[in-house]
Formats: structure tokens, C-alpha cells, sequence
């Protein structure tokens, strides 16, 4: 038997929550302060969140759920933030399967048409999940370098407009190609991006994007 007590209380879950962010993402390899870094965003991000703890049959605290609600372009969506229980009192899985049940029909429940759920590593759990993005990091220790033969410039004012517009068509195609949105959400959503991230107020920008040149790179841009 699996049974839920709501915790009411952020002191009462977020400091676990991190911890085990933090080794996860140490797990994967990421240097400590990126992990840290990382794992400081997602519980800042999991304010609002609604926490539960798993108690087993004797009303122990084996673990917790941790669940959110996030509105998107195609709809209400579900987040399932953490799902954890103590491997030492869960050896079959069982209340991990009824915790994943609980924070289904909690999403459910409040209109949700989907559930996400973000992870560090596989998760058998989540196994019928499909992959709808990866972030992936790469552990840089000295300052890269462009390639022999490619030089860059910061865009012009007159250059902009076209960039952002051939940016904004590809970021919309990915996120129809990855199912996330139909085709007019994901050019809804592509504007609203560009308009609060990539539309500078005054020219130029603190960092504005670059174009690079080089015998196989003609006129591509590159992310300042």
C-alpha cells in the first residue's frame, strides 16, 4: 500500500530536491558548480510546485513527488519536477509506480493534456515517455577557437531583420518536427520567443549576433 501527505511547506522537500539534482547532474559528469548552477534554476523554477510525500504501509516517508502545472501553446501541460523514493524501501518499484499513477491524475485532474518530465538518466518509469528535446553540455576547459580559415564580424542593423526571420522559421519547424505543437502554435510561440529573448530595444545589442565567413561558411550566423 501507498499512501500521499501533502507537504506544505518548501523547507520540507526543496533541500532534498537539490541534492539529489545536484548528484544527478554530477553523475552525468558536469563539474560541480554547473551542477549546483543547474540544480539552483530547477528549484527556483519549482516554486508553486505542489510536493507530496510517499509513505509506505507503516506511514513512513520513503520518498516524494513533486508536480506543477505550466501553460503552453498546445495547451495546459503537466510537470512531473521529482519523483523519488528510497531504493532501500522500494526494492520492487511499487511505490514509485503508484507514485507516477498519483502525479498523472493529479495533472489530469487540473486540466493537464499532457505530462513532461525532465531527466538527468534513464528512467524506467518514464520508458514510454517519447524524447521530445535533450540539453546537452559539453565541458569546455580552454577558450574555443573558430577554424582555420573562418573569420566573424558583429551582424549590421540591416542584416538583423533577415536572421531573425530565418531563425524564427527554423525554430518553429523543430518544434513541429519534435511534436511538441501544430504548426501555427509553434509560429505563435517562435514570435513570442524572439520577441522577449532575441528583440534588442536599441541597436546594437549588448552581444549582438555575428556572421561568420570562411571557405564553407559563407553567410551562416553563428550566436554571438
Amino acid at each position: 500500500m501507498t499512501d500521499f501527505a501533502l507537504l506544505a511547506a518548501p523547507s520540507d522537500w526543496q533541500p532534498g530536491y537539490r541534492q539529489r539534482l545536484v548528484d544527478a547532474y554530477r553523475a552525468t559528469g558536469l563539474p560541480g558548480p554547473a551542477a549546483d548552477e543547474l540544480a539552483a534554476r530547477a528549484v527556483e523554477q519549482s516554486d508553486g510546485c505542489t510536493a507530496a510525500a510517499i509513505l509506505d504501509e507503516d506511514g513512513r516517508r520513503i520518498g516524494q513527488v513533486v508536480v506543477g502545472l505550466a501553460e503552453r501553446h498546445s495547451g495546459p501541460s503537466g510537470r512531473i519536477g521529482e519523483l523519488w523514493t528510497d531504493p532501500g524501501h522500494d526494492e520492487q518499484g511499487s511505490h514509485r509506480r503508484a507514485a507516477h499513477a498519483w502525479a498523472r491524475r493529479w495533472c489530469a485532474e487540473r486540466g493537464a493534456e499532457r505530462v513532461v518530465v525532465r531527466l538527468a538518466a534513464p528512467d524506467e518509469v518514464f520508458a514510454d515517455y517519447p524524447v521530445r528535446g535533450q540539453t546537452r553540455i559539453k565541458v569546455i576547459s580552454t577558450p574555443a577557437e573558430p577554424p582555420a580559415g573562418v573569420s566573424h564580424r558583429p551582424m549590421t542593423e540591416a542584416e538583423y531583420p533577415a536572421w531573425q526571420a530565418a531563425g524564427k522559421e527554423r525554430y518553429a519547424a523543430d518544434m513541429v518536427r519534435a511534436g511538441s505543437c501544430t504548426s501555427e502554435q509553434a509560429r505563435q510561440k517562435a514570435e513570442e520567443d524572439y520577441r522577449t529573448l532575441c528583440s534588442p530595444r536599441a541597436w546594437p545589442p549588448p552581444t549582438p549576433p555575428s556572421w561568420c565567413s570562411g571557405p564553407r561558411a559563407s553567410r551562416s550566423a553563428a550566436a554571438g
